[in-house]
């Protein structure tokens, strides 16, 4: 059940480094949103584009999460997408 859970997924665009991936996560973290899936790839252009699912409490949370994201060193851009981690359905095309 979700018990007064609202899940969402953000898309991370980032210049690949050392260290990221834990960046983004303890951000999440100290937003205080649960991290439920996560995937992430890194093209040969060195840019890291990682997914995340995560369950928070307050639906007008989100914008927030995003700002934080956005400050991390090296992200250029987040942004919610509308497809979950695992879905079959067609992503739209770039």
């Amino acid at each position: 059940g979700t018990d007064g859970k609202f899940r969402t997924s953000v898309e991370v665009v980032a210049l690949d480094r050392t260290r990221l991936l834990r960046d983004v996560a303890n951000a999440l973290s100290d937003q205080h949103v649960n991290i439920v899936a996560c995937s992430t790839l890194t093209g040969p252009d060195r840019v890291a584009r990682m997914r995340f699912e995560f369950e928070f409490a307050d639906p007008s949370h989100i914008e927030s999460v995003l700002r934080t994201m956005k400050n991390i060193d090296s992200v250029f851009d987040a942004y919610r997408v509308s497809t979950q981690i695992g879905d079959s359905g067609a992503a739209s095309d770039d």
